[in-house]
């Protein structure tokens, strides 16, 4: 495996209620309009905010991470977003499954699509780790191009904050997962991301959990979309974290068009740890919200290239 990078920091991540969270009421303070960025920018997702939806209109990728030397501004129209082919859950104990921004409707075709879509306050949780948790198919193709080639976001606690779910563990912001990229000729490549490679978006605002009855584990996307799912409850504390990805990173060649996308949680094995929510000592589970391709980057397109 390529080890894009691989960290050993424990992270801290739940929804039940905001009294989870040590110094939850402080997060209120956070700006409601994003966060205030250091330069050189690495990534910054852009949003709008309606009626409890946090909508992504475009994708700035910065100068240190461009060859070019210049801001990247990717509109969320042109993203390349996947069909979703498998789901797993983790056996974590926990029993949430997604989030949706507070009275949005699931999705009509699968609730996988949440982390297909525009809305940043809705995403599919806890995916497996023992096995890939998300399958993504481009049935195009996605092109290895020059600079990043994906975006991905999930959302957790803000960093150093502790929960119930991990107590005595500090958050450190974006959990740990494996990614990795096949071709159609079935070559693949992967690599570890870790919190250290996401850049933070601040504070996301408000989503609405939905959890099963029982902590089993789902095995399928077909057992994902049929299980009952009711509200638990609706939290505002959580942060957003993204990174984007190169696939010549990973070892992918220039040039080489990969078909499939696959997501697994990569949780910390915490000694002494115990938790109704983290089965086996093992915590922080990545929750995706945004999973997309990025267009070929296009020097001569002034929306792309700033």
């Amino acid at each position: 495996m390529n080890r894009f990078k691989r960290v050993g920091l424990a992270a801290s991540f739940a929804f039940l209620s905001s009294s989870f969270f040590a110094g939850a009421e402080d997060l209120a303070a956070a700006a409601e309009s994003g966060p205030a960025f250091t330069e050189p920018l690495r990534l910054r997702l852009e949003t709008a905010r309606n009626g409890g939806r946090v909508t992504l209109t475009a994708v700035q990728i910065g100068p240190s991470t461009v060859a070019t030397g210049r801001t990247r501004y990717v509109s969320a129209e042109d993203l390349i977003f996947p069909e979703t082919a498998a789901y797993a859950m983790a056996d974590s104990g926990n029993p949430i499954l997604f989030g949706l921004p507070p009275g949005a409707p699931e999705p009509a075709s699968s609730r996988a699509a949440l982390v297909t879509d525009l809305w940043l306050n809705s995403g599919v949780f806890n995916i497996a780790d023992q096995r890939d948790g998300l399958v993504f198919r481009f049935p195009e193709g996605l092109v290895n191009g020059p600079g990043p080639d994906l975006v991905v976001a999930e959302i957790g606690a803000a960093v150093g904050t502790e929960s119930a779910a991990a107590p005595g563990v500090a958050a450190p912001g974006g959990d740990r997962f494996e990614i990795t990229v096949r071709h159609a000729d079935s070559r693949r490549w992967s690599a570890d991301i870790g919190p250290q490679d996401y850049v933070a978006q601040g504070r996301l605002g408000q989503i609405a959990n939905y959890a099963k009855e029982d902590d089993t584990a789902l095995e399928s996307l077909e057992e994902f979309d049929s299980a009952v799912a009711a509200p638990l409850a609706t939290i505002d504390y959580m942060h957003l974290y993204a990174v984007v990805i190169d696939l010549s990173a990973l070892g992918v060649p220039a040039g080489t068009r990969v078909s499939t996308l696959a997501l697994r949680s990569d949780p910390i094995e915490a000694a002494g740890g115990r938790s109704d929510f983290a089965r086996g000592g093992r915590y922080f589970y990545i929750d995706p919200v945004l999973v997309a391709g990025l267009p070929p980057a296009d020097s001569s397109n002034p929306n792309q290239s700033r």
